[in-house]
């Protein structure tokens, strides 16, 4: 992992929303990629394998905090706007080459809706795509701040492994599935050297007070059963 080459990318992108920056939360695999550079222990050589789309979340009740919209600001900035299906509104994407890397930005928001929980939503002059269980993500988030100064916030790592939990096993692609248990996996054991913030880590994602009764079942479910417990066999956690 190029630390110098994935910065300038994360630092590109904020600079290139404006102040939507501040309502914009990163998630997807490329939060990986956040905690690796700003949120980890840098001597330890431990680089996360995962994509180099950058999944933007952002809330429905996102206010207007500028003239210009998101879609406006990433125009400008020079990325391409394209559209992958032929929904109403379609979903769409945003591609830039930074710094010798192709860079394609989605965004995508809660399922929350009263009406049509699957239906592709316009917030802030982008297409958002709803997912399932995507509230706790927007919640718990972290503000870092890139080697240049600019100022993001990415799903924290308890919530994004949360989500992970409850949504692997829906994927239908089993590589898929195995990309989500590594993602898994890194952020659990390998952000810090400390066994207690690993631990820590996944007791505030078990018992977090902002889950919903429903989704910690089904993630008691699905994560303790599925993983925890496995890797218990192989050796404390």
């Amino acid at each position: 992992m190029n630390l110098e080459k994935e910065d300038k990318v994360i630092s590109e992108f904020l600079s290139s929303i404006g102040p939507w920056c501040n309502w914009v939360v990163i998630g997807g695999g490329y939060a990986l990629f956040i905690y690796k550079l700003y949120l980890a222990d840098q001597q330890l050589k431990n680089s996360p394998v995962g994509t180099r789309d950058i999944d933007s979340l952002i809330s429905r009740k996102t206010p207007v905090v500028s003239d210009k919209n998101i879609a406006k600001y990433l125009n400008e900035a020079g990325f391409i706007h394209i559209f992958k299906s032929m929904d109403v509104p379609a979903t769409e994407a945003y591609v830039k080459e930074i710094n010798g890397t192709e860079v394609e930005i989605e965004f995508l928001t809660d399922s929350a809706a009263r009406n049509d929980k699957s239906k592709n939503i316009v917030i802030a002059g982008v297409v958002a795509q709803p997912l399932s269980y995507l509230n706790l993500s927007l919640q718990m988030t972290i503000e870092f701040q890139t080697y240049s100064g600019r100022i993001g916030r990415v799903v924290s790592p308890g919530a994004w492994m949360f989500h992970k939990g409850l949504t692997f096993t829906k994927r239908k692609s089993s590589l898929k599935k195995v990309k989500d248990l590594y993602g898994i996996w890194y952020a659990a054991t390998q952000l810090r050297s400390s066994e207690n913030f690993q631990s820590g880590v996944l007791w505030s994602l078990i018992f977090c007070p902002n889950s919903t009764r429903g989704g910690l079942k089904l993630l008691r479910k699905t994560y303790l059963v599925g993983l925890i417990m496995p890797l218990r066999k192989n050796g404390p956690i």
